[in-house]
């Protein structure tokens, strides 16, 4: 039997994965130097009511000129459709309390919004850890393909840029890697059982579109716990679920007692208008969902190019991993369902998008493991990605979602003809905007996805990763 490494030589790739993405998450927020907008300010005044008066009752946060106008530039910080007396005992947030309970104690600390967004770096730069843990626990490649992939996705301008914003999807990534390394790990190490259960348990209160998710990592640490009832007993399958139902059971009854109603929508009825949450007619899924993937005004794929590549090397990981390949697969495309009808508001591109984006890294690792071919391919994606990266960081207000179909920056302008002009807000005259750029971008990655399994190795060389 190998002797197990030194607790301290487990823990320095992750150690240095935190170091290095700290250093870059913190220098593109300080260099972009964001004030807050969007939800950004309405979590942040959140924060403040939770630190300094310990309720959620926004009234007067609201009124306190001298508060938001430290973090906000705009003369009328509003709580339109941002929060409502849903009860008669106060103006609560549309918003779950998650985010700005995390966030309170930099709250405390300053009127500023600085804080905030270093205590959210930290958390980004633990997800970036996490995420190449995962990378590492697979063991499909060697040391340098492993870091390289984790780099592309780490560095990629979504999670370099919303690292420090005031926004709960990295927080919801970070929490969901730890759920995904526990169902990989499965009942033998208890202590990631009891972390990854409680993670899951804890992603609903960010948001409650992450309950779909939280469900999924729970049902997969269950059934990874399952098959060993018999030696092990009940209790980690019981260990896997039990925080998530007491999670639900609590966030039941808050709800009833500040929106009036225990269920996972109740946020979004009552005073809140019609129409606010979600949309599901087709000229909107057209647009505005599947504008989350292909629109160069808010889109995923034209500001994070290893994204494509990753879409086409799912068959490969069905193929690699079976049935737990396309559950994965199946939960995510579930969120990002949910997410298809919901209006990505102010923010930078791919914002609901972020908290599923670590994951690409698995099927790119996938790709690199089982079609070699594709690795100078993945190369030029990656470089192209932290270009950028780079575009946003040093152009942070050109990328805010201003309804004109455009990310206003030279990179950005440069490669606009080449994606379809899906709009956040639509004309009536023109339902379905650059539909045939739309299905030829579709129908390249599904050729691509072809091109890829086919070039894959043949199952007998599947073997332990080699050093690169």
């Amino acid at each position: 039997m190998a002797l197990r490494r030194p607790a301290g030589r487990r823990l320095l790739p992750a150690a240095a994965a935190f170091l290095v993405a700290f250093a870059v998450y913190f220098a593109a927020e300080d260099h972009m130097g964001q004030l807050t907008v969007g939800d950004e300010p309405h979590y942040v005044l959140e924060a403040h009511s939770l630190a300094e008066d310990g309720d959620r009752d926004l009234a007067d946060e609201y009124r306190d000129r001298a508060l938001w106008s430290k973090f906000f530039t705009f003369p009328v910080l509003s709580p339109d459709l941002q929060a409502f007396d849903y009860t008669g005992h106060g103006l609560i947030s549309v918003h779950n309390i998650g985010l700005p309970a995390l966030v309170a104690p930099a709250a405390a600390l300053s009127d500023k919004v600085r804080p905030i967004r270093i205590e959210l770096v930290l958390i980004a730069a633990f997800a970036a850890a996490m995420l190449l843990g995962l990378l590492r626990d697979l063991r499909l490649a060697g040391p340098v393909w492993t870091a390289v992939v984790w780099a592309f996705v780490a560095f990629s301008a979504p999670l370099t840029m919303f690292a420090g914003e005031v926004y709960p999807e990295v927080a919801a990534a970070a929490l969901m890697l730890v759920g995904v390394r526990a169902a990989l790990r499965g009942p033998a190490s208890r202590g990631w059982l009891a972390a990854g259960s409680l993670a899951a348990a804890a992603m609903p209160w960010l948001h409650v579109r992450f309950t779909l998710l939280a469900v999924g990592i729970v049902a997969a640490i269950a059934l990874r716990c399952w098959p060993a009832r018999r030696d092990t007993g009940w209790g980690p399958v019981a260990l896997a679920v039990a925080p998530l139902l007491v999670s639900l059971a609590v966030m039941a009854i808050a709800f009833q007692a500040w929106y009036g109603s225990p269920l996972l929508n109740a946020q979004y009825g009552g005073p809140v208008p019609e129409g606010f949450a979600s949309h599901t007619d087709r000229r909107f899924l057209y647009g505005v969902g599947l504008g989350q993937l292909l629109s160069p005004e808010f889109g995923l794929l034209p500001v994070t190019p290893v994204a494509i590549l990753a879409l086409a090397a799912i068959p490969l990981t069905w193929r690699r991993y079976g049935w737990w390949g396309a559950y994965a697969t199946a939960v995510a495309a579930a969120y990002a369902a949910v997410c298809f009808t919901g209006n990505t508001g102010t923010a930078f591109p791919a914002r609901f998008l972020v908290v599923l984006l670590p994951l690409a890294a698995v099927p790119l690792l996938v790709a690199v493991a089982d079609a070699p071919v594709v690795r100078p391919v993945l190369v030029l994606l990656g470089l192209a990605g932290f270009a950028f990266a780079l575009d946003g960081v040093y152009h942070p207000g050109e990328w805010y979602n201003l309804n004109d179909g455009l990310i206003d920056t030279p990179l950005g302008r440069r490669t606009h003809a080449a994606w379809p002009r899906m709009l956040s807000a639509p004309s009536e005259s023109d339902r379905y905007p650059g539909g045939a750029l739309a299905a030829v971008w579709l129908a390249w990655i599904a050729f691509a996805a072809a091109l890829l399994y086919a070039a894959r190795r043949p199952r007998t060389q599947h073997r332990a990763p080699r050093a690169v």
